[in-house]
This record gives structure tokens, C-alpha cells and sequence, in this order.
């Protein structure tokens, strides 16, 4: 009897691991980190604003362009919603105080994400930037440095 005891003990131990991993895993932020703008399309317009680098860490974001920052604020996202959701509350720049509706996606090994204007109360229902759209397509790819 004495031998399945620690059968259970390693068993009742991966559990509880599974368990925590599953937890990280539900907690963990996929857009954390650093990420250069690639293109940006907003409403029809294509803007290449270079040196553009969106930071995101624990559910703030920060947006600079060289070493000026332009905006910043928090993040919420649904990853489970589809299309997954991504909602801002800007608490820095221009749009300081304004909320900011979007869906984001992963294609290939570029960040999608697509937003309504500042300040409008629905959120895309799909990737476009297109023209009286009053949306903003932009795609970034992971900074290595």
C-alpha cells in the first residue's frame, strides 16, 4: 500500500501544476513588449510614420514616435471574444480622456490591430483602414532591440 502513495503525491503535484500553468496561461498578455509600426492606414490614408513604437506591459500602453511620446494609456483585451477585442482608455496626449474601441489579430508574425476613431462608441467589425471607414488599420512586427 505505502508504494502508490507517492503515485498520488506525484499525480495530486501535476495537477496543481496544470492548474498554475493554466492560470499563467489565461493571465499571460500577448501583446506585451515592444512593436514597430509597419503601416498604418487610417481612413483610407496611408501614413508611414517611421521610428513608430507601440510598448505595452501590464495592461498600459505607450506610443512614441523617435523619442517623443504621443500617447499612452491602459488596455483591456478579450482574447476569447471573436474577432478579439481590445479596448483603450487613453489617459495621455491629444485624445487624453477618450475611449478607443478595436479587434486585434496576429497574421503570420505581425500584430493586426484595427480601431474606431477616439471617442466613437462601436468598435470595427472588421480589418480595414478604407476610405470614410473611420477606422485605423495598423500592422507592427515585435522590436528585437
Amino acid at each position: 500500500m505505502p508504494r502508490f502513495i507517492p503515485v498520488l503525491w506525484v499525480l495530486t503535484c501535476s495537477a496543481l501544476l496544470l492548474g498554475a500553468e493554466d492560470k499563467a496561461a489565461e493571465n499571460h498578455d500577448p501583446l506585451a513588449g515592444s512593436w514597430e509600426v509597419v503601416s498604418m492606414l487610417i481612413d483610407g490614408e496611408s501614413n508611414q510614420i517611421s521610428e513608430t513604437v507601440l510598448t505595452c506591459k501590464d495592461g498600459s500602453y505607450m506610443l512614441k514616435v523617435g523619442d517623443r511620446q504621443i500617447e499612452a494609456g491602459k488596455y483591456k483585451l478579450d482574447a476569447k471574444a471573436e474577432p478579439k477585442t481590445i479596448d483603450l482608455e487613453i489617459t495621455e496626449g491629444d485624445d487624453r480622456g477618450k475611449r478607443q474601441f478595436g479587434i486585434w489579430k496576429f497574421e503570420k508574425e505581425e500584430l493586426v490591430l484595427c480601431f474606431a476613431f477616439p471617442a466613437a462608441d462601436q468598435r470595427p467589425k472588421e480589418f480595414s483602414g478604407a476610405k470614410d471607414s473611420e477606422q485605423i488599420l495598423v500592422r507592427l512586427k515585435k522590436r528585437t532591440r
